[in-house]
């Protein structure tokens, strides 16, 4: 099965995430229910890295530097990755909220 690696730019947006949701919220269950989605979506992503639509096929025009970001979408959330199909491992670079500018991140 795939390796999924959270990247720290990653890591540092689900915490902003969880706190969003935990503390300004005031919601606790969104933030288990966010955690419990991601990490069911995270365990397919490893099952079948490639099955989920290219950044640049849904935004044509978007410069993601030459790499193939894929992504996932996960309740009001989206995952932002890289498959290595060499090392057969998948990179997730960004976990942002769905109404976000992608184009930003790039």
């Amino acid at each position: 099965m795939t390796e999924v690696k959270v990247l720290p730019k990653a890591q540092e947006q689900l915490k902003n995430i969880r706190f969003y949701l935990r503390f300004t919220l005031q919601n606790p269950q969104a933030e288990k229910n966010l955690l419990t989605a991601l990490y069911d979506k995270m365990k397919l992503l490893a099952q079948r890295p490639e099955s989920y639509p290219l950044l640049t096929d849904l935004i044509p025009g978007i410069d993601t530097e030459g790499v193939d970001f894929r992504r996932l979408l996960v309740s009001s959330y989206v995952i932002l990755y890289h498959y290595d199909e060499v090392r057969d491992m998948v990179f997730i670079q960004h976990i942002i909220h769905q109404k976000q500018d992608y184009t930003l991140l790039f």
